[in-house]
């Protein structure tokens, strides 16, 4: 069979050897009939090398390989058959056509080699974009500007509690909650800036809600179409960590603000409505029963939810009794119908219950001093959220502060019950006290006048006493009241000092200690309660005679000064220990030097006079040194003459 170029048709011999595919023509036994100058350039042989020889002998390197066992099967048929090979000859990729005739094997073919390794690069880098996109952690998918959903990766099928399927089925519809405000403004960034970053609900299967932050960028695929990736964090760890802190902080700020039991609840009902529940009920246990406060308003609240749950001493399954019961916290993250009849007393309760729809709930046992209490309910009502073992401990927390803030309300209810109660004794006390003592000062005074003077003295003196210590019993209840009530007037200061003189120089002189008082000019008169101040003053003077040897002195002294008006008590007695000077003004402190012989409770009282007149008193001592007591109280309303 002579060569192509020798053929007639000269015009298609020019075309074969103008185009840039190869072309071949095997005759069959496999010799070169025809070489085009494409193929010889790519065999890189001059074609008289190649015409006339048989082409496993020119290239026996291709003996055995996929091209001699292609070439050989597509000489074999009738149909002519394509396909791609990596030459052996080149180590490039070449696509072949292999048409088969009687007469041999007619073969185009074409360096595809840019193409392919272009194929394969891209492949490579969709197979690591599919390898990271499926093994990512973070919860990616692919999307359309329009809101279709094309691909989701597990991390996302996790956090949506869907399959890949399912979400691209629902698209975004069906992922995020389109009624949240915020999606319009986050999409609407997306749409002028290419990307966007924002915080808004998406929803799981079942309908429930979560905060997501969500990141978003607009590019174009290799086909010319718009797409958008978007990668979703579930925020849900982050804001409960947010919410947990900030409830907790404002629950021990407010909380404890009141002693009132009821105030107390109010202050909870506003920390935990609506921020983490609908409703907040809490039961507290008195004696055998409970008392329900419903301290969370909502309109769906019928009358038989505010009943509270009544403790007959059976074991019980669910619900408040279950919990007091148990001390355990109960986590019903569903409310089933069942669940309602399980802790419904009867028929009206479970009409109640039903009606109000709750979704989800928390009970907390409230324990104090190692006993139950009560129990606090956070309630979900028609919510789509649901509570979570991730809510029980901040639910724990804020009920361990609800049970701190109603235990100290109630320790403070029993002190001031008790302090009633000490105010009542005392005052039936005095009263019975004074009785048999005015008998006794009266009969003494009967006897003075028959002429027996010494032992009536001492009578009136020890029944004064008496009379002082249930003075002082009084006035410190009084006191602890915060309300000492005063009868204030100008008062001029010699004469008040010159009468607490008079009250303590027959002890002084028995006792053998100077008294004496010094009143500096100027002094004005102040606008007091006299009998107050002058037993503010007494008591001063009557320790500082009491603890001063034979021999001593004790000052009273009065000056005008910068704030007011001090009056100072300065004696020459053993004086006071440096650790015991801040306590001095405690109520039933004495000294190491006392001699036991009051209650100890006169500089307690001499400091309530003075605080309650505006003014302050203080010490300054050193042992072996004296002590001095000063006074002093606020500027007077008018100069004295």
């Amino acid at each position: 069979m002579p060569p192509l170029s020798a053929a007639p048709e000269i015009d298609l011999a020019l075309a074969l050897e103008r185009i840039g595919d190869g072309f071949i023509v095997f005759d069959r036994e496999w010799r070169y009939r025809y070489v085009n100058r494409a193929a010889e350039r790519f065999a890189d042989r001059p074609r008289a090398e190649l015409l006339g020889r048989v082409l496993w002998e020119v290239f026996p390197e291709l003996v055995g390989t996929d091209t001699e066992r292609v070439y050989r099967s597509a000489a074999s048929g009738t149909n002519p058959v394509e396909l791609e090979l990596r030459s052996v000859l080149r180590k490039r990729w070449v696509a072949h056509r292999l048409f088969p005739s009687e007469s041999g094997l007619s073969v185009a073919f074409q360096d595809v080699t840019d193409r392919k390794e272009a194929e394969e690069a891209r492949r490579e880098s969709e197979e690591r974009f599919r390898s990271v996109f499926e093994h990512s952690l973070a919860a990616t998918m692919l999307t359309a500007p329009t809101g279709e959903i094309l691909a989701a990766n597990p991390a996302a099928c996790r956090l949506l509690r869907r399959t890949e399927e399912e979400i691209c089925r629902l698209g975004r519809a069906g992922v995020v909650d389109v009624a949240d405000p915020r999606l319009g403004v986050y999409l609407e960034e997306r749409r002028q800036q290419g990307f966007a970053r924002g915080e808004f609900r998406m929803m799981r299967k079942g309908g429930t809600t979560f905060e997501a932050e969500v990141s978003s960028v607009v590019f174009t695929d290799r086909h010319g179409e718009q797409r958008t990736s978007m990668t979703v964090f579930d925020l849900t760890e982050r804001k409960r960590a947010e919410r947990t802190t900030r409830l907790l902080a404002e629950a021990g700020e407010r909380l404890p603000a009141s002693l009132d039991v009821d105030q107390t609840m109010l202050q909870l009902a506003e920390l935990v409505v609506p921020r983490l529940a609908d409703l907040c009920f809490v039961d507290l246990r008195e004696g055998q029963t409970l008392r329900r406060v419903a301290v969370s308003p909502h309109p769906g609240l019928p009358a038989a939810a505010l009943r509270p749950p009544h403790l007959n001493g059976a074991p019980a399954e669910a619900g408040v009794a279950a919990v007091l019961q148990s001390g355990k916290v109960e986590l019903v993250a569903e409310v089933s119908d069942e669940w309602l009849e399980k802790v419904a007393r009867d028929a009206e309760e479970l009409e109640a219950a039903r009606a109000l729809k709750p979704t989800s709930l928390v009970l907390v046992p409230l324990r104090a001093r190692g006993a139950v209490i009560g129990v606090l309910s956070l309630v979900l009502v028609g919510h789509t959220r649901r509570f979570e073992a991730a809510d029980v401990p901040l639910a724990e927390a804020l009920g361990d502060r609800a049970a701190l803030a109603l235990e100290n309300a109630r320790l403070y209810q029993s002190a001031l019950e008790a302090r009633r109660l000490r105010d009542e004794v005392l005052a039936m006390v005095s009263h019975d006290l004074r009785n048999p003592l005015n008998a006794i000062t009266l009969n003494a005074s009967l006897l003075a006048a028959r002429g027996d003077s010494a032992p009536l003295e001492r009578i009136r003196t020890a029944a004064a006493r008496a009379d002082r210590l249930i003075e002082d019993l009084l006035t410190v209840a009084v006191l602890e009241s915060g309300t000492l009530p005063l009868v204030r007037g100008p008062e001029a200061v010699a004469p008040m000092v010159d009468e607490v003189v008079q009250i303590h120089r027959p002890l002084a002189e028995e006792r053998r200690v100077s008294l004496v008082a010094r009143v500096e000019p100027g002094c004005p008169v102040v606008e007091v309660d006299r009998h107050r101040l002058v037993q503010a003053l007494s008591n001063l003077v009557g320790n500082a005679v009491k603890f001063t040897p034979a021999g001593g002195a004790v000052e009273l002294r009065v000056a005008p000064v910068e704030e007011g008006l001090a009056l100072s008590v300065t004696d020459t007695g053993p004086g006071i220990e440096p650790e015991a000077l801040e306590h001095v003004f405690d109520r039933f402190w004495q000294g190491k030097h006392a001699r036991r012989a009051g209650a100890g409770l006169g500089l307690a009282i001499a400091k309530g006079c003075v605080e309650a007149h505006g003014g302050r008193i203080a010490v300054e001592s050193a042992p072996g040194h004296g002590s001095t007591f000063t006074i002093t109280v606020p500027l007077g309303v008018r100069a004295s003459s």
